[in-house]
């Protein structure tokens, strides 16, 4: 099949099965180049000497791949010999990553008693996609289901931001580093009031339930993350230690492509 036949006819082309030459494909391109600005997908100046017509051939293989179609059957559609080739042709997109992951940590979250939820399926899956910054919103280190908080975009938690101590609080692998980061902030923040407790900080019963319940939260984000922690390495079968590097960067990347704006861990006391 001819992508661009010419309907000029000749001896050679009696049937106007021959294809156009291609310096003429790049004529007409470049032509059409130099009559219009060239801009990406974000607007800004794109240089118009990357466009060539073998560029197309990028583009087709590209919108396939993203579209879902198995490397095996492209391969067969870019008429390569080696799979290999066939995938320098396109790139993993942004949105096909954030799905491997979420597919990943689906399986893996935990309710408030430390209990794994059930996995869910692909039509879960569909479902919860297509409520996603309605049915939840994100909160410090994993996400809200509760009902009032979510219609108030996560500005109306009826129990303050006691996340750790909430029934409607899930979390899964992908909030690992919040998690430590987090259980971070509440140790340094639990140290300085250890040491004051008594000096400049009055010791009686405010003081030392204040204390308890920074104690007891250091305590709940240990287990998720020792839980969380478990479950990476069970995605990793050669247990090597840069098995967390990737999910930093896909929570990253999650983070940016979630329609909803995280909550700052300085709003969790």
């Amino acid at each position: 099949m001819v992508l661009f036949p010419t309907p000029r006819r000749s001896r050679a082309n009696a049937l106007g099965e021959r294809p156009y030459d291609s310096s003429t494909i790049g004529y007409w391109l470049q032509t059409w180049l130099d009559q219009f600005a060239v801009t990406d997908e974000q607007g800004k100046p794109f240089d118009p000497a990357r466009v060539l017509p073998y560029a197309f051939r990028h583009t087709y293989a590209q919108l396939r791949a993203d579209a879902g179609v198995p490397l095996d059957i492209l391969q067969v559609l870019m008429a390569h010999q080696d799979p290999s080739t066939t995938q320098v042709y396109y790139r993993p997109s942004h949105p096909r990553r954030v799905e491997a992951v979420r597919a990943i940590a689906a399986k893996y979250q935990f309710d408030l008693t430390g209990g794994r939820i059930r996995a869910r399926i692909p039509d879960d899956d569909m479902a919860d996609r297509i409520r996603a910054g309605v049915g939840s919103v994100p909160v410090p280190a994993g996400r809200c289901h509760e009902m009032n908080n979510v219609r108030a975009d996560g500005h109306g938690c009826p129990v303050y931001n006691r996340c750790f101590s909430c029934t409607f609080y899930t979390t899964d692998f992908t909030h690992l580093p919040e998690l430590r980061q987090l259980r971070a902030g509440k140790a340094e923040q639990l140290a300085a009031l250890e040491s004051a407790y008594g000096g400049v900080l009055t010791a009686g019963p405010l003081s030392a339930a204040s204390l308890e319940l920074l104690r007891q939260e250091v305590q709940q984000i240990d287990e998720r993350v020792g839980k969380c922690e478990a479950d990476i390495s069970s995605c990793c079968w050669n247990r090597t230690p840069p098995c967390n590097g990737p999910f930093t960067r896909s929570r990253t990347s999650y983070a940016r492509y979630a329609p909803t704006t995280w909550v700052p861990a300085s709003a969790t006391a």
